[in-house]
Formats: C-alpha cells, structure tokens, sequence
C-alpha cells in the first residue's frame, strides 16, 4: 500500500464515540496511508474507552485528550500546531471518508502545486432519506465566497497556511467559512478534486442544526463586508489619482 506521509487525517471528536470508529477505520484504511491524529475535545461519553481500542488495533494511531472543553476551533489550532506534515485533512467524528480520497487528493496536488486548499464534494446521509451529493466549489474571490460557504471543510489545508493566518476564530460558530475567506484575501489559491469523497452525516447535533444559520451567517458577512460597485470605483479612481 502507498504511504502518503505529507498528511494527517486530524479526527476530531467531541462525545461522538458512538461515531468514531467509523471515522477512524475511514481514515487508517486509506489506499495511500496518512497520518492520523484523534483529538477528543474532553468527550465524557464512551469516547475514552473507544479510543483505547482503536489504538490497540492500529499501533500507529495517535490520540490527543484535552483536559478542558475548548471548541472546535481551538481543537483544530491545537492539531496544526502538533502535526508535522504539509497537509492536514480535518474530519469530524460523525462523518467518513471515500477510501482513495487521500491518494486521489495527493496526486491532484503534486499536478496543482500551487493550489494551498483542495475542497472536493460531499455525499449527504440523513436518516430515512436517500443520500444525495453536495457539490464544492472552488472561488474565484473573495468576495464570491461570502455569499455563501462554497468549501468543504474536510479538505487538504496547507499546515503552513493555517499557521500563518493564526488559525480558526473560535469567536464565530462558522470558522471555517471566515477562514476560508481570510485564506483568499491572504492571496492562498483553492481547487477542487472533482468526485465527492467525504461522507456527511447529517443529525440533531450538527452545528447547523442547533444554531440561527442566519445569524451565523451574517457575523461573518460582517467581518469582511464587500464594497459596492460605487465604493470600488472610488478607491479605484483614488488610487489612480
């Protein structure tokens, strides 16, 4: 089996154990195999006792506990500082991974070395609901990304981007969607694999479930407001003059 050793799959829970081992068994039987490092954000569920068995299973298989609960955010700024590979790819607990997604993104990347971010689509699961595909897309701008979230979360990020950016603002509930934004006016590039090789379970518990998604939405539209069409052609006329 190929060793793509440029990556680490950060699993990242927070009481899913009822959910981590498929995650886990995801991310280890890769057809190229990463590293995998399970960060458990204080679970107080069967997490622990999960986490025992699966390291016993797989040797190679790293486990961070935090002592204290600090979000998903600082969980994920946590993990870049800790791996040391070029690419991290972040998974929740509850969702799973396409089993070639770590050799498919890897050669994508090797023929796009420029690209910093490599999104790729989504498979849906619902209970009692036939899943269905999420299509990601790569933005152009800045600008066409706040209008909506067009980047999938479980994508290969460049380490050395999210420590320079100073990682995720745990201070909005959609980080990721801030991040990505922050990454394109950084001047960092985003492609896309095509095919949806990242399986999302949707339930009760999801983020987006539990919280006013317009009023998430709006925090971050505020953060980086777009100028109109008359605003920029005065700082264009400005900067000229």
């Amino acid at each position: 089996m190929p060793v793509s050793s440029r990556t680490t799959i950060v699993v990242i829970t927070h009481n899913y154990g009822r959910y981590l081992r498929a995650a886990v068994a995801s991310a280890v039987e890769q057809t190229a195999r990463p590293r995998v490092l399970i960060m458990d954000d204080c679970s107080t569920d069967e997490t622990e006792e999960v986490v025992r068995s699966l390291i016993a299973e797989h040797p190679n298989l790293n486990c961070h506990r935090s002592t204290e609960r600090r979000g998903l955010a600082a969980t994920r700024n946590d993990a870049a500082r800790r791996v040391e590979t070029d690419w991290i790819v972040y998974l929740d607990a509850d969702d799973w991974l396409d089993r070639r997604f770590i050799e498919r993104g890897a050669h994508w990347l090797d023929r796009h070395i420029e690209l910093d971010v490599l999104t790729t689509d989504m498979t849906i699961v619902r209970d009692g609901q036939k899943p269905f595909v999420s299509t990601a897309r790569a933005p152009s701008s800045w600008r066409y990304l706040t209008r909506k979230n067009t980047v999938v979360q479980t994508s290969f990020i460049r380490r050395s981007m999210i420590l320079a950016l100073g990682g995720y603002d745990g201070t909005l509930e959609y980080e990721d969607w801030d991040f990505w934004i922050r990454a394109l006016k950084g001047g960092y590039r985003i492609g896309r694999l095509p095919g949806a090789h990242l399986y999302r379970r949707e339930h009760g518990l999801n983020k987006s479930k539990t919280g006013d998604e317009a009023l998430m939405a709006e925090r971050v539209r505020k953060r980086h407001p777009v100028p109109s069409r008359w605003q920029a052609l005065r700082r264009a006329w400005t900067g000229r003059s």
